[in-house]
């Protein structure tokens, strides 16, 4: 959805991509989906009006599959949201980042898992739905400390982010640790533009949405 996160992902996908490489980079049609700035501040903050946004994501996964696309991702959790009815357009594969993150979370053994991600993300309860269909129980963060989180990741979208957003990122993942989190999972995409899997000041570890997509994308890439 954000132009600096579908680059990341892209780059993240050529690099995983590599070692599987014989004669050339494998095919990617990328869409940027044209969302008002509006109506992406009022849905990351506010949770509200993502029924505006309904359109142009239904536009958008036409482009692809009209494009020639064997199947499609949307790197962004929050638009999840739609994704029964956005497959339901589709003759192609939409896979789903929730399900794929949940996945990764049990590969490692976790029990309980934190959640960090919009307002509408945490509202919707969608990583608490996949989560327990994996057999997992969220942990979330107390409400205002969503409110906050939701302008933080508005701030990354924006380009405005602020000396110590970080920190109080690291703050949250800290609060999840002391609700019983076992690990955390960074379930915004852009929230990986701050802090990353392997990063040493972490008091709990994370996943990154992001690269779990990005690595469902490589397997299917290899015929997995």
């Amino acid at each position: 959805m954000g132009p600096e996160t579908a680059a990341e992902f892209y780059l993240e996908i050529v690099k995983r991509s590599r070692p599987h490489i014989r004669d050339t980079y494998p095919p990617i049609l990328i869409y940027s989906v044209p969302v008002p700035f509006e109506v992406e501040r009022n849905m990351v903050e506010n949770g509200r009006g993502e029924e505006r946004m309904l359109p142009v994501l239904e536009r958008g996964v036409r482009v692809l599959e009209e494009g020639g696309a064997d199947f499609i991702v949307i790197p962004c959790n929050t638009v999840h949201v739609f994704h029964p009815r956005l497959a339901s357009l589709l003759t192609v594969p939409l896979l789903n980042i929730l399900d794929v993150t949940a996945l990764a979370c049990g590969a490692r053994g976790w029990r309980r898992v934190g959640t960090l991600g919009t307002g509408k993300t945490l509202e919707s309860r969608l990583y608490e739905k996949a989560l327990e269909k994996a057999g997992m129980e969220a942990i979330n963060l107390a409400g205002n400390r969503r409110s906050e989180l939701s302008e933080l990741i508005y701030r990354i979208l924006s380009g405005k982010l602020r000396e110590g957003d970080r920190g109080s990122l690291l703050e949250m993942i800290e609060e999840l640790r002391l609700a019983g989190a076992d690990g955390v999972v960074l379930g915004c995409t852009d929230l990986q533009l701050l802090i990353t899997e392997g990063d040493d000041d972490l008091s709990l570890p994370v996943i990154d949405s992001m690269r779990c997509l990005a690595e469902e994308v490589v397997d299917r890439l290899k015929g997995k």
